[in-house]
């Protein structure tokens, strides 16, 4: 077992520097490390694999023992964005390199000729690394120092191309299929004409259409190609050598980014056939490379040493300056490095490759190699929900850098959730997002080019949580073994346990970034690092903070604690009731709905009530836009499964005699058409099958992305058809109600062998197949927390009475039929008597037909009271002078209220009962301040002026999700068309209603603060108190105002306009205030100050 500071050392042999001097090289001496014997691959554990920061100790937000302070080991898996701080490194640069610090433009002083014969040493040492040749007569190549990675490399490199005049033809630019943005965004940006290399099924450069492209342009003269070394998404390593052999045969020439490539493969910028003209290097990628410099090697010839760079010119660049005049050096090194270098950095560089030269090639290669198979069949066996981009055929292509998604329900786990995730719980650092690499993470993703039209206009609209990507890590050859096995269990956990922890996060949608609720708002919690707390006199250098338990033990730990979070959570019943209480909107406008490919806590919640915890995957079915291409194929392979078999014909028999053979899809045309009727029996390889249950065995698996369900539009399965017609009003349609349904439909497919293997056999006489019946469900007593929510309101705002009548306004929605039996139960229990009926309007549109609901309602022995009313039809006449009213909506609204008043007063109720809930009234309350400006919602209970009828709402302190969850369960015929009138206010209460649900994903308890909010408006005479307060406030306002307005006149003629003001649209209560007002005037002083129009301002009586 290894520990934190127990390794066994070993390293590889360092060539001597060249005894020629590289061009712009002063000093190259002496190493920084002395030569060593060779690491080979005898062990996985060295002080060469120490990093600063192993195993730290990070605060976890999550904690299972008891409130006590719980730390999860700091476990670095984001190697491809950077490298660790080598302990070996940092202690060199302290003791060795730092006291000899300076500037390299002089060789004068000590400091600055050690300082100048570092960074010819550290550039001496990178070509050796990447056989550039850049000393001597042989030299072809120039080491450049540039800014900290490819961009600035890329950029400097621009700077010595041919600049593009009008009138001479764009430089041709083939791009490679794994390209960083950093290697793709300044080609697109300098006028090129970018070409992406052609590919072959396998997703890999085919050279033979490569080879045709480039002949195209072999008369050409300014032609380029651009490659990245490896993905930086999936770790796969292009074939370098036989790409550039074919472009070089037609005269292109070749740059490649190895930043993702350089840390852990040989470089060999001259290899004989397949030379490379620019090379791009990240040396902050490599262990130890953390601040290092970029790295630019570039062929000599194509940097002409006739034309300085003017973008650098500057300290260090010129021969001799004058009053007018100036001459620039010759040598190319120090004429494009202007200024003041970065000493610091360009050492790092040089020492991140002599550290990779030390290891040894083999040994990184091996390892890596290992790590890689390790992986992937760690993941295809533990690890079935988890999809892996960009899987690998053969290891040794492919890098320890791995993306993937985890799959949960249909949907996955968002990104950003997975990688806190995994930070919080086992303190492992992972990268969530697209890394910088679009083109090829879309293609990954299966998104296209309409695919990233419509998620582009959805970023831009501000909906940056549908940002596709992935999760990323990387187990690379100086992780230990015992660390690599400690990240796999931890994938593996969050694999099966990510829903469960779903419930203790919260997502902000305007970033898409995921935090555990006790750190919303605050990412770091209590423990964030300061620059501001450093202090002047604190000369000690201090240690760094570390782990002294072995590796092993520390990660044994830390499982443990995860376990023991699971068993914690498990029997947490509430925390799961809770979160489905939460609104089930999911925030985002109805266009971009469909395109949401990730778990909401509350589907999350609804997966765990149904495992008890576990996760649970649907194979072959994914929601959302994001379709990687391994959910494809499996998608694919079921379509295969079910598909009609184009070609494919089946024997069929008729009752009256006919029979033949014929292909599902003309059995189907000719079901539709009526040629064949339903009395014909067809053979499927096994039964004969009424023809009617043949078609119907056959459903096409769902696909994404999967419409939300909305008012007004029947939902189907995905891949289904939908929008049937709607039977016309009649009483045989009456018990054939539908049921909103938010859950894909599952597929059920039966194949059967092909008939022509069997014959068909001589079907028996077969009955007419009758219409399947629809089973009614059992009433079910609703959830005791909805009846003591609804019980908690009635006590406390004295709804019902003995004896008392009530009339329910039965639209047909969820919530007033969830309404109607939570009232059935409670009048079979309640201490006082009551009756019970019910009242629909039934304004006769087309699209809103609620007649279903008679038989229903009857079959309850509820008394019931249908009323019909062309409300519609008379708003066409009913405004100012015979014209349509202005609003259709508040039109319709007072109408059906008016007719429910009408209906109670002449059946003698007395209280008319609405299921109006708490959303409802939260989202009244911000319509009528945002619109109206006054502090308003829904009443609990209140008197209709001065009659004996009463409005009650006993739903005031109930979730619309509680309703919604009843009406699924108990199939209720919920009438979901909406009236033609009600546009304007659905379409605002649908924006309130989403504004809520956004916050409601960062503050959980916001409808439960909300209700205490609106506690007291509930009440009319309070809420009637508010309004009066705000107008005569309002009021005074105005008065004083017109008292005011003169302008010119001074102080004493405003008093004196102010005692004749009229009082002739005073009310007599405001009468009687004024006269007093006057008569007391003397003796009132009013604090505060009066101002002039002339601006003074003074104490008044």
């Amino acid at each position: 077992m290894s520990t934190l500071n127990h390794r066994t050392t070993a390293s590889s042999i360092v060539p001597d520097s060249a005894s020629s001097l590289a061009e712009g090289q002063f000093y190259a001496d002496t190493p920084f490390f002395q030569p060593t014997a060779s690491i080979g691959a005898t062990t996985s554990s060295s002080n060469l694999f120490s990093t600063v920061g192993h195993l730290l100790p990070l605060p976890c937000p999550l904690n299972a023992n008891n409130n006590a302070s719980t730390t999860v080991p700091l476990v670095y898996c984001d190697t491809t964005a950077s490298g660790r701080c080598q302990i070996g490194v940092e202690s060199w640069m302290r003791k060795k390199v730092t006291p000899y610090l300076a500037n390299t433009h002089t060789t004068t002083s000590t400091t600055g000729s050690q300082s100048t014969a570092f960074v010819s040493e550290s550039r001496q040492i990178i070509s050796e690394s990447t056989s550039a040749r850049i000393t001597g007569k042989a030299s072809l190549d120039i080491v450049l120092f540039t800014g900290s990675g490819v961009t600035s490399a890329v950029t400097k490199l621009l700077s010595f191309l041919p600049k593009q005049n009008v009138g001479i033809m764009t430089p041709i630019m083939i791009v490679g299929p794994l390209q960083h943005h950093s290697n793709l965004i300044p080609w697109r940006e300098s006028n090129f004409n970018i070409i992406n290399s052609p590919l072959n099924s396998e997703g890999l450069v085919d050279l033979e259409a490569l080879r045709i492209l480039c002949e195209r342009f072999k008369g050409e003269e300014n032609k380029y190609c651009t490659w990245n070394a490896a993905s930086n998404v999936t770790g796969e390593v292009l074939d370098l050598d036989g790409i550039v052999g074919v472009t070089r045969e037609y005269g292109f020439k070749n740059f490649v980014d190895y930043a993702s490539y350089a840390p852990y493969l040989p470089i060999n910028v001259n290899k004989p056939g397949s030379e490379i003209d620019a090379a791009f290097i990240s040396p902050h990628k490599f262990l130890g490379g953390p601040g290092s410099s970029g790295v630019l090697i570039v062929k000599k010839e194509m940097i002409p040493q006739s034309s300085p760079v003017v973008e650098q010119s500057g300290g260090g660049t010129v021969f001799y300056v004058t009053s007018n005049s100036h001459r620039f050096l010759s040598n190319r090194v120090e004429r494009n490095e202007g200024g003041s270098p970065n000493v610091p950095s360009l050492i790092r560089s040089g020492l991140a490759f002599l550290l990779k030269r030390k290891i040894g090639q083999e040994y990184i290669t091996q390892t890596d190699s290992r790590r890689r198979s390790q992986f992937e069949d760690f993941v295809e066996s533990q690890c079935p929900n988890l999809v892996l981009l960009g899987k690998s055929k053969n290891s040794k292509n492919y890098l320890p850098t791995f993306s993937f998604l985890l799959k949960s329900g249909t949907r996955f786990l968002h990104y950003n959730y997975v990688s806190i995730l995994l930070n919080d719980l086992f303190g492992i650092q992972s990268r969530g997002g697209c890394q910088c690499a679009g083109p090829t993470s879309q293609k990954l993703l299966g998104l296209g080019l309409s695919e990233n039209d419509i998620i582009q206009e959805a970023l831009l609209n501000k909906n940056e949580v549908l940002r596709p990507g992935y999760t990323r890590l990387s187990t690379p050859y100086y992780m230990s073994d015992e660390t690599v096995e400690y990240v796999l269990e931890a994938v593996k956990f969050v694999c099966d346990y990510g829903a469960l922890f779903l419930l203790e996060y919260r997502i902000d949608l305007r970033t898409g970034e995921w935090r555990h609720k006790t750190r919303v708002g605050k990412p770091l919690g209590k423990e964030r690092v300061w620059l501001n707390n450093f202090e002047l006199n604190n000369l000690e250098g201090g240690e760094i903070e570390k782990e002294t338990r072995p590796e092993q033990e520390v990660y044994r730990a830390t499982l443990k604690n995860a376990e023991k979070l699971v068993q914690d959570l498990k029997a947490d019943k509430r925390r799961v009731e809770k979160t489905l209480s939460m609104s089930k909107e999911s925030g985002l406008s109805e266009q971009y709905e469909g395109l949401r490919w990730f778990l909401y806590p509350r589907e999350a919640a609804e997966i765990i009530k149904t495992t008890g915890g576990e996760n649970y995957v649907e194979d072959g079915i994914v929601e959302g836009i994001v379709q990687p291409g391994k959910v494809v194929a499996q998608q694919q392979q079921l379509e295969n499964e079910v598909s009609d078999d184009e070609g494919k014909t089946y024997p069929f028999r008729e009752a009256e005699g006919h029979e033949g053979e014929a292909t599902r899809e003309e059995l189907k045309e000719g079901f539709e058409e009526e040629e064949i009727t339903h009395r014909c029996v067809v053979w499927d390889g096994e039964e004969w099958a009424p023809i009617a249950e043949f078609l119907e065995a056959k459903v096409a698996p769902p696909v994404a992305p999967k419409p939300k369900a909305v008012a007004g539009k029947e939902r189907s399965a995905v891949g289904l058809k939908g929008n049937e017609k709607k039977p016309a009003r009649g009483s045989e349609n009456w018990t054939q109600g539908q049921a909103v349904t938010t859950t894909t439909v599952p597929v059920t497919t039966t194949l059967a062998p092909t008939p022509t293997s069997t014959p068909a056999p001589t079907p028996t006489p077969t009955p007419t197949p009758q219409h399947p019946q629809t089973k009614k469900k059992k009433p079910k007593r609703p959830p005791k927390k909805l009846l003591k929510k609804i019980g908690e309101a009635m006590m406390q705002w004295k709804m019902i009475k003995e004896g008392d009548r009530l009339l329910l306004g039965l639209s047909g929605g969820k919530d007033s039929l969830t309404l109607l039996h939570c009232l059935l139960d409670i009048q079979k229990r309640a201490p006082v008597k009551f009756e019970i009926a019910c009242c629909t309007i039934d304004p006769l549109t087309a699209s809103f037909d609620p007649s279903s609901l008679i038989p229903y309602v009857e079959s309850l022995g509820v008394k019931y009271h249908y009323v019909k009313e062309a409300i519609i039809e008379k708003a066409q006449t009913a405004g100012p002078g015979g014209k349509v009213v202005s609003s259709l909506c508040s039109f319709c609204a007072r109408m059906k209220r008016g007719l429910l008043y009408t209906t109670a007063r002449e059946g003698g109720y007395n209280k008319l009962v609405l299921a109006q809930h708490l959303d409802d009234l939260a989202e009244s309350f911000f319509m009528s301040a945002i619109h109206n400006g006054f502090l308003r919602t829904m009443k609990a209970n209140y008197q209709v002026g001065e009659e004996n009828l009463w409005v009650i709402r006993p739903l005031v302190y109930v979730r619309e999700s509680m309703m919604r969850d009843y009406a699924l369960e108990m199939s209720l015929p919920i009438v979901n068309e909406n009236c033609p009138a009600c546009f304007e206010e659905p379409k605002e209460r649908a924006r309130i209603k989403k504004l809520l649900s956004k916050e409601e994903t960062l503050s959980p308890s916001l409808f439960d603060n909300m209700r205490r909010t609106l506690l007291p408006l509930m009440d009319k005479d309070l809420g009637d108190e508010c309004r009066e307060f705000s107008e005569r406030i309002i009021n005074a306002g105005r008065r004083e105002h017109e008292i005011l307005k003169g302008g010119e006149k001074r102080k004493e003629d405003l008093e004196e306009e102010k005692k004749n003001v009229s009082l002739e649209d005073f009310s007599l209560e405001e009468l009687e205030e004024e006269i007093g007002r006057r008569k007391e005037a003397k003796r009132i002083k009013v604090k505060g100050t009066f101002c002039t129009v002339e601006g003074t301002c003074e104490m008044f009586e």
